[in-house]
C-alpha cells in the first residue's frame, strides 16, 4: 500500500515551504524496537514528484518526515515519554528515494 504525502521544507523563520508530493510505500522492519524507549528502524521507498530537483527532494522528505514521527517537546524534564525519530533519505536513481528512520521515545 502507498501513501500520497505533501512535503515541505522550513524557511529561516521555521515556516513551512511547501515543495510537492511524494508517494511512501509500506515501510519493512530493519531492526524491532525493545518494547520501551527503542520503537524500531524501518525502511520505506518514495517516489517524489517529477518537479522537484534531487536536493531539494532530499531535504522535502526528511524535513516532513522528521516533524512527522517527532513529538514537538520542549523536554520540561528528561523522562517525558515523547516521541523522536532520526530520518536519513538516500537517492536511488530516477524518482525513487530510499528513507530509513529510527524511532525511540525519552525516557
Amino acid at each position: 500500500m502507498a501513501n500520497v504525502i505533501a512535503i515541505h521544507t522550513r524557511d529561516a523563520d521555521d515556516d513551512l515551504q511547501p515543495r510537492g508530493t511524494a508517494k511512501l510505500l509500506a515501510p519493512k522492519v530493519i531492526a524491532p524496537g525493545n518494547g520501551f524507549d527503542d520503537m524500531g528502524t524501518y525502511h520505506r521507498l518514495a517516489v517524489v514528484d517529477p518537479r522537484i530537483n534531487k536536493p531539494m527532494a532530499i531535504a522535502a522528505l526528511k524535513q516532513t518526515l522528521q516533524d512527522a514521527f517527532t513529538d514537538q517537546c520542549w523536554h520540561s524534564r528528561d523522562c517525558c515519554g515523547c516521541k523522536g525519530a532520526r530520518v536519513t533519505v538516500k537517492h536511488r536513481g530516477g524518482r525513487v528515494y530510499s528513507v530509513i528512520s529510527s524511532h525511540s521515545r525519552n525516557y
